[in-house]
């Protein structure tokens, strides 16, 4: 029967169900709350970033700028981009307590020390004593200015510009010891002094007068010395310059250069094997900042403030605080020559001045105790000039002096060194009990300083004073030691911008980016290769075994070294899963060559099953490497030998530049611990690695195949053999302390890899899985 399709009525579209909808809301939602994230995010990034290179933004003159802008709307540079000027660099020094001129501050300095921490209420004033109790100090330090005298003053740079950066100068200098006998001592009885003196002529010639953040009822120590204005050529030493001179002394900046440390027990005095010896080890790299009278605060403070801690003549067990002298410094110059809007500049100077030194604390004490200065905080504002008109102006200029700091950790390890002063009495029994006579401390101790000075940016300065750590290693620390975290402190400082001179710290960086981008792709390759091999036709089975039986026995005795000096289940934790990662590549070797294979039954059975190597299999195992067993004995006892002898008597190419120190012994006696430290031991682990690889390379050789390894791995562990050989090349590396040494088996090591590479290079490599009827090499 005939149907007439005309009539049917056509099928209804499709319904968009709510599901859909909700479906296609959910991802346009999702999709508008990413980009709102994204969109966030890189505006934070992008305000984050404005604002460390430039943290004073709000303060620059935003209008049009022309030659005719009057003091009622900008502030403009001291130091332009034309000025030119030098640095005078001056080293104070204070004088020991014994021979300040005044008695009556004698006086009061000796009843300190017999007094210690008892104060006399009648001889000081209220807020003296407010003052001594908040900032920390005794009440005669809070009364009167240390003396001081000159150590070294000299103008160490001569026509800089605010274009100049990295400029570095030694300078040497005899520092008196004496002063550090006194009872008390503070970072700043050593204290050095920045002055910058710009070229006439300049508009330093036209100050007419101007205003600083210090208080004028603070007193504070001097940084440019009277001797010096009075023989200087730069401005006559008259009342009509006076105001130069002031000004100049205002622009100056001065910071402490002595520090203490942790320096052990100087006599000697806690008894060997006493309860507090197990109770309370000394800490060899105990902290640096850690005070004995209260904690250092860390930011970053002008010298006025003379660090609150205090170092006493007290003991600690089995430590001191040791004054050291920091050897070098980086002072820098902030490079701003824009304009300031002048509402903004002075509302920022008036606050300043309003809060500085102590003036909004509870009492209203102002000290230059009190007196804390960073560049968020002073910025340019500081020091406000007004200026005479120039020649052919009407009206007076205002001018914003420069701002000069110095970079937090600008010196390393081996830039801070301990003063030679005996500050605690030994008995005299203890030193004829050691035999010897006591030593006679030096009078004087002679300084190389070294002084680097820079033209920066706010970012730059903020890279090197957040980004590069402190550096310091502890009293008794080796020679490598030292070196060692001295080098972590110039590879840090140089690739943040503060390169030494003969160094590459770039490059170094980028070297060692690659080691690491290396190790671990040839870890993981290694793994896959024998994970997916099926397999042995170009491999040499006695190489495998060597080489997977020492990987064994070598994580064995590491693991049975561990567990006797485990603290805790999850250290316990730890160690087996670092065990398995050694264990694993010599399983998967073993699992390849070995005729045998587990088979589960189950969920909890297995069974070991037998299998038959293939006709390709057998052809191989049977060539070998074409050499006679005992010409191989021969060769492997002549590996050892080339390992033990020379680690036995020192003997190398080229030895370390600094050898490191030996390693300590365990404490426990135990068969393990034997092996384990035994040079031995050591020595036949590396002789079965480097026997098996030349087996291999052997086998590869007589059979014309290339197996053991995929191809690229090879090249990548000559990649890393050859980042290592490049730190022998000063044209590449620069001046390096920790240059290692070149062994004997180094030599062959290197040789071994290059055989390797010319193999994988030349030769077909055997493919990983191979049947019976297929062709045993491929392309």
């Amino acid at each position: 029967m005939d149907i007439d399709r005309s009539a049917v009525p056509p099928r209804p579209r499709p319904r968009k169900t709510v599901k859909r909808c909700l479906c296609i809301s959910c991802i346009l939602l999702a999709c508008g709350i990413a980009i709102f994230l994204v969109v966030t995010v890189f505006s934070a990034a992008k305000t984050t970033i404005s604002w460390f290179k430039d943290p004073h933004k709000a303060l620059v003159y935003n209008g049009t700028i022309t030659p005719n802008l009057s003091s009622t709307q900008v502030v403009r540079p001291l130091i332009d981009s034309e000025t030119k000027f030098d640095i005078l660099f001056t080293v104070y020094g204070r004088i020991p307590n014994d021979e300040v001129e005044d008695e009556k501050q004698r006086k009061e300095y000796q009843d300190q020390v017999d007094k210690d921490t008892d104060t006399d209420t009648e001889t000081y004033t209220g807020n003296e004593l407010a003052l001594s109790a908040k900032v920390g100090r005794s009440p005669v330090e809070i009364r009167y200015l240390p003396q001081e005298k000159v150590i070294y003053q000299d103008v160490v740079f001569r026509g800089l510009t605010l274009d100049d950066k990295d400029l570095e100068k030694t300078v040497k200098f005899d520092l008196p010891l004496k002063r550090f006998y006194d009872h008390f001592l503070y970072t700043p009885d050593v204290r050095a002094a920045i002055a910058l003196l710009p070229h006439r002529p300049s508009k330093l010639d036209r100050v007419d007068n101007f205003t600083s953040w210090k208080p004028e009822e603070a007193e504070f120590p001097i940084r440019i010395d009277d001797n010096f204005i009075a023989t200087s050529s730069l401005y006559p030493h008259t009342e009509e310059y006076a105001i130069q001179w002031k000004a100049l002394e205002q622009m100056t900046y001065a910071f402490p250069l002595i520090e203490f440390s942790n320096h052990g027990d100087p006599c000697n005095s806690t008894k060997a094997g006493s309860d507090d010896d197990e109770l309370e080890e000394d800490d060899l790299y105990a902290s640096i900042i850690d005070e004995v009278d209260g904690t250092r605060d860390k930011t970053k403070v002008e010298e006025e403030t003379q660090e609150k801690d205090v170092v006493k003549n007290v003991k600690k067990q089995k430590s001191w605080m040791h004054p050291h002298i920091v050897t070098r410094s980086h002072v820098y110059i902030m490079k701003e020559t824009r304009l300031f809007d002048r509402k903004a500049y002075d509302k920022a100077h008036k606050e300043l001045r309003k809060n500085a030194c102590g003036k909004v604390s509870s009492g209203h004490h102002v000290s230059r105790f009190l007196c804390s200065r960073t560049y968020l905080s002073n910025g340019y504002w500081e020091n406000r000039f007004v200026l005479n008109p120039s020649e052919g102006q009407k009206n007076k200029e205002l001018a914003y002096g420069p701002y000069i700091d110095a970079i937090f950790h600008a010196a390393g390890p081996k830039d801070v060194h301990a003063l030679p002063v005996t500050r605690h009495n030994c008995s005299a029994s203890h030193n004829s009990m050691n035999g010897s006579e006591p030593t006679l401390d030096p009078e004087y101790l002679p300084i190389n300083y070294t002084i680097r000075f820079s033209s920066l940016t706010p970012a730059r300065v903020g890279l090197l004073n957040h980004f590069v750590q402190p550096h310091r290693v502890s009293h008794n620390a080796s020679e490598f030691e030292i070196a060692h975290s001295h080098n972590d402190w110039e590879q840090a400082s140089g690739v943040l911008g503060a390169k030494k001179e003969g160094t590459h710290p770039i490059r170094r960086l980028i070297i060692t980016t690659l080691r690491t981008l290396l190790a671990f792709p040839i870890l993981v390759l290694n793994l896959i290769y024998w994970y997916t091999r099926t397999t042995t036709v170009g491999i040499n089975h006695p190489a495998t075994y060597i080489s997977s039986g020492g990987m064994i026995i070598n994580a064995l005795v590491s693991l049975g070294q561990g567990f006797k000096e485990i603290d805790g289940w999850s250290d316990g934790v730890l160690l087996v899963l670092l065990s398995i990662l050694e264990f694993i590549p010599a399983i998967l070797q073993l699992k390849v060559t070995l005729p045998i294979e587990l088979v589960r039954n189950g969920w909890r059975k297995f069974n070991l099953k037998r299998w038959r190597w293939s006709h390709n299999e057998r052809n191989s195992i049977r060539r070998g490497t074409g050499v006679d067993t005992k010409i191989w004995i021969g060769i492997f006892i002549s590996l050892f030998s080339i390992i033990y002898f020379p680690n036995k008597y020192s003997l190398a190419i080229l030895h370390p530049s600094i050898l490191p120190p030996p390693p300590i012994p365990s404490e426990s006696s135990s068969a393990i611990t034997a092996i384990h430290e035994s040079p031995i031991f050591a020595a036949l682990s590396r002789s079965f690695e480097i026997f098996a690889l030349i087996l291999q390379i052997s086998h590869n050789a007589y059979n014309s195949t290339f197996a053991g390894n995929y191809k690229v791995t090879t090249y990548m562990i000559m990649g890393y053999r050859v980042s290592e050989l490049v730190y022998f090349v000063p044209f590449i590396v620069g001046t390096y302390d920790l240059r290692m040494g070149i062994a004997y088996i180094t030599v062959i090591e290197v040789l071994i890899e290059g055989m390797l590479v010319w193999q994988a290079w030349k030769l077909p490599k055997v493919d990983q899985k191979l049947e019976e009827d297929q062709n045993q090499v491929g392309n």
